[in-house]
């Protein structure tokens, strides 16, 4: 619900990477409606480029004829899709939890996070995690 992304915002300190990387989830998937599995590591042993969506993956912005700003990121496999994936937009809202903002600030806060890591990796005072 809205309420909870609000709560989330209002409590955790988004000048940290780790909270900013929580928050980012939260919001996307509220928005994007989609399952925890899809973005985040399905095996807690390794992390496979080829099943789960990395740092690097393919993403582009955009605007809608309407003026609207979206972000679309591919996700290289799924449960119904298989590995064929499957692209995920989102859309700039005017609530405070937009996925799009949310999401670039999870960028912009982990900036040293490599393209083979997973896309919520977080950086921390002493490397990336």
């Amino acid at each position: 619900m809205l309420r909870h992304l609000d709560a989330l915002h209002e409590h955790l300190d988004l000048a940290n990477s780790f909270n900013a990387t929580v928050y980012a989830v939260a919001c996307v998937t509220f928005w994007a409606c989609c399952h925890l599995g899809e973005l985040l590591m399905r095996s807690r042993h390794s992390f496979d480029a080829q099943a789960n969506v990395s740092h690097g993956c393919l993403k582009t912005n955009g605007v809608t004829r309407y003026g609207c700003h979206f972000m679309m990121i591919h996700l290289p496999n799924t449960k119904t899709k298989g590995s064929d994936g499957y692209d995920i937009y989102l859309m700039e809202c005017p609530f405070v939890s937009s996925p799009i903002s949310a999401f670039e600030h999870h960028l912009a806060s982990n900036l040293l996070v490599s393209d083979e890591a997973p896309l919520f990796a977080w950086q921390t005072a002493n490397g990336v995690s």
